[in-house]
């Protein structure tokens, strides 16, 4: 199947902002002041095809225009970098999925930040006999990259590091920035602080935001005036990585502090307030996913009402490639026909070509109608359908048993269909020349119109 690339609005359209007047978050990010910053993202383990068409199509229109591209790292999300979810052979040839672990001694714990994860070293051999050929290829390469960065501070700088290796065939690195790094900076502090002077506009404003897009399924803060409980849009990160809800009593209290930068202990941002700070100050154009763009629509509203803020504008990208299994799944057609036949052709003579038989069923059938019901003739006429249905099941049991085969061969190829349709395995399980020819697509979108996200 080919691949296909989803902007909207189309490349050719795309506008960046002015450079922001204030550069003081860029420069502690490390990220130039001098021109204008695209920037894209996503979680610290191994995406699919969609998120790469992001980083891509950020790379295409930033070299296009002399921009620079930025790249953002949310590893205060509670993802497990060394999961790893491949599709694999059963005994029986048909396909299956199954989640392994690309790390030998697993640090991740259900609800632990990604910057938390201790780096880990890899699997040294491949279990190749589970995957179909050629992906114990493309694992292998995905272990040697993840080998190259076993030096790395934690698990989330490993596997992105390694994810910036793997695409390096197609684009050049930008620079990373981590949310945990942003929470170590003098703007998440300033931030902080006013949400503390008036947590009331942060909160009211917020739920504002989220109750105005109710489809991007984002909670509300909490706020009760009763109990002075009011739930701010920050994790605290404990020293074993769990993360826990902030309020604004925590930080009166003094019971959290801020993190120092890049560190995987102390108060780092939501992902809406993370976007909302980088679209605000650190780039001038943000490439989401349609799950992003979904979300940081509320970000907009609530950055608009909170701190009268206009974000730099953001665009859409996503695509669909899939792995190649050499084998083609029958269609839901084929599939219907295929049980039909295996069922009717027990019934119908026609279906298998014996005539004869065919004429006898029909015979009887006349016979039965024309007898009166409950009549000795119709009882009669009735056992011999049946019996001749018998002898001609007996006499073609050899064909009924092959119908019957393929019935159960088309049933287990719609299965492996859902797989083989599958947009989401990770991308360096893809054919690479799948992946440059979506390049290739996005490099077309700077001057035509490519198809919009349906």
């Amino acid at each position: 199947m080919t691949p296909a690339a989803y902007l909207d609005p189309p490349m050719h359209a795309w506008r960046v902002r002015a450079p922001a007047a204030c550069f003081d978050l860029r420069s502690e990010l490390g990220l130039p002041t001098d021109r204008s910053i695209v920037m894209t993202g996503h979680q610290a383990y191994f995406w699919h095809a969609g998120v790469l068409a992001k980083f891509l199509a950020a790379d295409v229109y930033a070299k296009h225009h002399g921009f620079e591209v930025a790249w953002v790292v949310p590893d205060q999300d509670a993802v497990d970098p060394f999961a790893l979810r491949i599709p694999v052979r059963r005994p029986d040839g048909r396909l299956a999925d199954r989640v392994v672990r690309l790390d030998e001694q697993p640090g991740w714990r259900e609800g632990m930040a990604a910057c938390a994860v201790p780096t880990s070293s890899v699997l040294r051999d491949a279990p190749s006999s589970v995957w179909p050929s050629p992906l114990a290829r493309r694992v292998d390469r995905m272990l040697s990259a993840l080998r190259l960065h076993e030096g790395e501070s934690n698990g989330a700088m490993q596997v992105s590091r390694a994810a910036e290796d793997l695409m390096s065939a197609w684009i050049e690195p930008g620079r990373t920035c981590y949310g945990t790094e942003l929470a170590g900076t003098e703007a998440f502090q300033a931030i902080v602080e006013r949400m503390m002077q008036d947590p009331d506009a942060c909160i009211v404003a917020y739920n504002a935001a989220v109750q105005a897009h109710p489809d991007a399924r984002v909670s509300q803060l909490q706020r009760d005036d009763v109990q002075y409980r009011y739930e701010l849009p920050l994790w605290w990160i404990e020293a074993d990585g769990r993360r826990r809800r902030v309020y604004v009593e925590d930080l009166e209290s003094g019971a959290f502090a801020m993190a120092s930068s890049r560190s995987p202990i102390g108060l780092a941002p939501r992902a809406l307030l993370m976007t909302g700070m980088l679209r605000a100050g650190a780039c001038d154009l943000f490439i989401h996913g349609t799950g992003g763009a979904n979300y940081d629509r509320i970000t907009e509203a609530w950055f608009r009402r909170w701190l009268g803020v206009e974000l730099a504008p953001m665009v859409v990208v996503s695509a669909d490639a899939y792995v190649d299994f050499g084998v083609a799944a029958p269609s839901k057609d084929d599939v219907d026909r295929a049980v039909w036949k295996a069922h009717s052709a027990r019934h119908n003579p026609d279906l298998l070509g014996d005539a004869e038989a065919a004429s006898t069923k029909s015979s009887l059938i006349d016979a039965i109608r024309r007898a009166g019901w409950g009549s000795d003739e119709r009882r009669r006429s009735f056992r011999e359908l049946h019996q001749a249905l018998a002898a001609y099941r007996q006499a073609h049991s050899a064909s009924l048993q092959e119908l019957d085969a393929e019935r159960q061969s088309a049933l287990a190829g719609l299965a492996d269909q859902q797989l083989i349709c599958d947009r989401t395995w990770a991308f360096p399980l893809l054919d690479p020349d799948d992946l440059a020819q979506l390049r290739a697509e996005l490099m077309r979108g700077l001057a035509a119109d490519v198809v919009s996200p349906g």
